[in-house]
């Protein structure tokens, strides 16, 4: 089975994008940021040519990981495109596929990745896809806006528009959107738990990290032999607080 990488980017404006971070998750929870040093003069060019809301929604996010730093977009692509090659190394059919959801985040990494020369190299390895279609319907973006909140419990420093944040909130959100059409009827089991009038919660609450779970979403519990009935029990718990 192929390996999936969610990817994010966040880049200087709309109409004229260069790109700023990358983030970069696995379903396994591998994790890989790349962004540019604020002190670069790389990165000073770069910030000349941000509108003011981008570096208000987007620059206030940098420095987050102090590993993440590199001064030009040659070595981000190196650092990622190294590390892409070691996935693809490393997973059972020696391939990939880059899941995004915004068409710029793949034009960006894949100029990154050719500014250092190793577009080549991750191209005959990777496949793409842009799952937009189906990460922007109700229920994923209810587990997105659940891994904002868990992650900032996790790690304060990281909010939404913070690369690595933004891919692991897609990888939820068709995480989500998955286990929708495969077990639509234990979800419609859930419904009945904690009421209809409560849908967008349960969608929430399922995308969230619950003690009783051991700290694990129902999400990736409802898979176990024994989840339906485990995510079931808390699920009645979370019902009586509503």
């Amino acid at each position: 089975m192929v390996l999936h990488v969610f990817v994010d980017t966040e880049f200087t404006s709309l109409l004229d994008p260069h790109l700023l971070p990358v983030g970069l998750v696995t379903p396994d929870g591998r994790e890989h940021c790349v962004e540019l040093d604020l002190a670069s003069e790389f990165r000073r060019a770069r910030l000349a040519i941000t509108p003011w809301d981008v570096r208000e929604n987007i620059l206030d996010k940098f420095g987050a990981m102090p590993d993440a730093k590199c001064d030009s977009e040659w070595k981000l692509g190196q650092r990622v495109g190294t590390w892409l090659l070691r996935l693809a190394e490393g997973s059972p059919d020696g391939r990939i596929e880059l899941l995004y959801d915004y068409g710029v985040d793949y034009e960006l990494l894949v100029s990154a990745l050719d500014e250092c020369n190793l577009w080549p190299q991750v191209r005959v390895a990777a496949s793409q896809a842009n799952i937009g279609a189906q990460t922007g319907t109700l229920r994923p973006e209810l587990a997105s806006d659940a891994t904002f909140r868990a992650l900032r419990r996790r790690t304060p420093s990281l909010l939404r528009h913070h690369a690595l944040e933004d891919a692991l909130a897609l990888r939820a959100a068709l995480q989500t959107w998955h286990s929708v059409q495969e077990r639509s009827r234990d979800f419609v089991r859930l419904l009945e738990v904690v009421g209809r009038d409560q849908e967008e919660a349960l969608y929430e609450w399922l995308a969230t990290p619950t003690p009783a779970l051991g700290d694990r979403t129902p999400l990736d519990v409802i898979a176990e032999p024994d989840g339906l009935a485990r995510v079931e029990a808390s699920a009645i718990d979370m019902g009586g607080r509503k």
